[in-house]
């Protein structure tokens, strides 16, 4: 193996550990912790591509490699937490839930290493699923809505759904980066004064809920559903 080549897959190793890591925090009862390891494994996960992109060492290992490690860390992880903190509460309905979204995710992920490179994401990625659930962990008081098994549930839907979600990797249109940096430069602000996992947890909502919201465009006006996905194409 080139020495190139580790250095992504170390990027890619250090979400894997992040994630194990989590898994003993939850078995302490150390529940925050466990969410922001997982947080922490969202950089490393973010940053293992584009390192291989920019010293030219993608490969089928790496992405395989990737993909075992976001099931566990942004699949088995956030599922798991969110059971010990809420859903179990909610018996055979929250145990369902949990059990629902690792296996979901682990479908989005084998159709995402089968599918030719598109521009756009065919399913919620399961980095972004497992953000939403634990940014919900950090920014929120009460952790004991019935809604939850359902937030889970459909979280896991979104996963193995249709819908097309736009990808920001190599985002090159001067016009389109300057949207997301006004765009996360205004999360920034406004999470130093409300709160920065709040605001996280607003963001990947939007993100979400934006795979269905660009489907029901495209039911009604095609058009305009197409410029949306342009916009964040390179």
């Amino acid at each position: 193996m080139k020495a190139k080549t580790l250095i992504p897959n170390g990027f890619t190793l250090a979400n894997l550990l992040l994630g194990f890591m989590s898994l003993i925090f939850i078995n302490n009862e150390k529940y925050y912790a466990a969410a922001l390891c997982v947080l922490s494994a969202m950089i490393f996960d973010a940053l293992d591509g584009r390192v291989a992109r920019y010293f030219g060492t993608s490969t089928e290992m790496g992405k395989e490699l990737d993909s075992l490690c976001d099931l566990i860390s942004f699949g088995i992880v956030p599922a798991l937490l969110l059971y010990e903190m809420s859903l179990k509460k909610h018996g055979i309905f929250g145990l369902a839930a949990a059990s629902l979204f690792p296996l979901c995710g682990a479908i989005r992920l084998a159709r995402f290493n089968i599918l030719k490179p598109l521009p756009y994401f065919v399913g919620l990625p399961i980095t972004a699923a497992g953000g939403t659930l634990i940014s919900l962990v950090l920014s929120s008081k009460n952790l004991d809505s019935p809604f939850y098994p359902a937030v889970v549930a459909l979280l896991a839907y979104l996963m193995i759904s249709p819908f097309k979600y736009p990808n920001f990797k190599n985002i090159r249109k001067p016009k389109t980066q300057k949207y997301l940096f006004i765009c996360i430069s205004a999360g920034l602000i406004i999470g130093m004064s409300q709160g920065p996992a709040r605001v996280l947890f607003v963001f990947l909502s939007v993100y979400a809920f934006s795979g269905i919201i660009i489907y029901l465009f495209r039911l009604k006006d095609h058009k305009l559903a197409e410029k949306i996905m342009t916009f964040f194409r390179a």
